[in-house]
C-alpha cells in the first residue's frame, strides 16, 4: 500500500488511450477501429489511460473469465460510437496468453508516433554506431521510419552494406546522422543491428494528491489481492490454465525487465510480488501462515487443539502441495523460456 501510494504521489507518464491503425484483416479492422479513435469507457467505466485500459481488461479476463467487452469511442470524426470486442472471434488462444498477447492478436494497440531504441546489445553494430536506449529513429537510407516493420525491412534488404541512419537523441532532442553496418545473424539468412526497438507512444502525466494517493494505494492492493485469489480459484476449477502461473525463473526475468524500465517500474513490480507472496502465504495450506490460521479455526470450533499426529500429517501434506506448486511453476517457466 505504501509503495503504490508513494508512486501515485510521484506520478508517471502513461500512454494515452488512443488507438493506432489496426493491421489489415484483424478483428479491430473488422470492427471499424481507426487510428486516432480514443477510448472513453470500458464496460461503462471511465478510462484514464491505455495502461488503465489494460489493467481493467486483465481484471475482467483473468479474474472473471469475461470475453466480451463494450468499448465506447470518441472517433477521429468527432462522433461517439460503441464497439463490442469478443475474444471468441480470436480462437484459438494460447493457454498462457496474456491480455497484451490477446490485444495484439486482435490488432488493438496504442497510437505510435515513431520507433525508439529500447535496448542495445553489447558488441553489436548498434553499440558501435553509438545508439543508446531512448534514441528515436527518424530515417534510414532517406526513408522515414514510422513503424518497427519499416526498420526491419530496410535492414533485411541491406545485405550487410553500411546504412545511413538519422536519429533523435534522448533528452536533448537533437538530430544526428550515423553510419551503421548490419551484422549477419547466426542463421546466415538475415541481418540485424543488435538493438531492441519499440513504438514511441504519446503519453500523459498521471499524478494524485496525498489523500487520493493513499486511497489509490489501498485500492490497487485490494484489487491485486482479489485478482490473485480469483485467478487461483479459477485454476482450481479448471476455468483458467495453470500455465498462467510463473515461478522463480519467470519472476527473475520480469524483475530484470522492470529494472531496465526504471525505478518506478521496479518498485511497482516489487509491490506486486509482495502482494502475491502475501496472498499465497494466507492460503489454508499447512506449513504456511494460512495453515496455522486453519488449525486455530479448528481449535476454536472443537474447543481443543488438533492432535499432534493430525498436525504432523497436515504438515507433510502441505509440504507435498507446496512442492507440487513449485514444480508446476518451474515447468511453466521452462516451457516459456525454451518454447515447448
Amino acid at each position: 500500500m505504501v509503495a503504490f501510494a508513494c508512486l501515485a504521489i510521484i506520478g508517471r507518464p502513461e500512454p494515452i488511450a488512443v488507438f493506432d491503425q489496426p493491421p489489415a484483416q484483424s478483428l479491430a479492422e473488422r470492427l471499424g477501429l481507426q487510428k486516432g479513435d480514443q477510448l472513453t469507457l470500458l464496460n461503462g467505466e471511465p478510462i484514464r489511460s491505455y495502461s488503465d485500459f489494460r489493467w481493467k481488461m486483465t481484471q475482467a479476463y483473468i479474474g472473471e473469465g469475461q470475453s466480451r467487452y463494450e468499448l465506447e469511442l470518441s472517433t477521429v470524426s468527432g462522433t461517439q460510437r460503441t464497439i463490442t470486442l469478443s475474444f471468441a472471434e480470436l480462437q484459438p488462444l494460447a493457454q498462457d496468453a496474456s491480455i497484451d498477447d490477446i490485444l495484439l492478436k486482435a490488432g488493438i494497440r496504442p497510437r505510435s508516433n515513431g520507433v525508439v531504441v529500447t535496448s542495445v546489445l553489447a558488441a553489436s553494430p548498434a553499440e558501435a554506431a553509438g545508439l543508446r536506449p531512448g534514441d528515436g529513429f527518424i530515417g534510414l537510407q532517406g526513408r522515414a521510419i514510422t513503424d518497427p516493420k519499416d526498420l526491419q525491412q530496410l535492414v533485411a534488404a541491406s545485405q550487410g552494406q553500411p546504412l545511413e541512419l538519422v536519429i533523435r537523441r534522448e533528452g536533448s532532442g537533437q538530430q544526428e546522422a550515423l553510419i551503421i553496418r548490419p551484422q549477419q545473424a547466426p542463421d546466415g539468412t538475415s541481418y540485424r543491428l543488435g538493438v531492441g526497438i519499440g513504438p514511441s507512444l504519446e503519453t500523459q502525466w498521471i499524478q494524485y494528491g496525498p489523500l487520493q494517493a493513499i486511497e489509490r494505494g489501498v485500492q490497487r492492493t485490494a484489487e491485486l489481492s482479489v485478482l490473485s485469489l480469483q485467478a487461483l480459484g479459477r485454476m482450481v476449477t479448471g476455468d483458467l490454465s495453470w500455465r498462467q502461473m510463473s515461478g522463480p525463473v519467470g519472476i527473475a526475468g520480469a524483475a530484470g525487465q522492470s529494472a531496465e524500465l526504471g525505478l518506478i517500474a521496479f518498485v511497482s513490480f516489487l509491490a506486486l510480488i509482495s502482494i502475491s507472496i502475501g496472498v499465497l502465504n494466507l492460503l489454508p495450506i499447512p506449513m504456511l501462515d494460512g495453515g496455522h490460521l486453519m488449525y486455530y479455526a479448528f481449535e476454536f470450533v472443537r474447543g481443543q487443539p488438533l492432535s499432534v499426529q493430525a498436525q504432523q500429517a497436515g504438515q507433510r501434506l502441505g509440504l507435498v502441495l507446496i512442492a507440487l506448486l513449485t514444480s508446476l511453476a518451474l515447468v511453466n517457466d521452462m516451457s516459456r523460456l525454451f518454447g515447448f
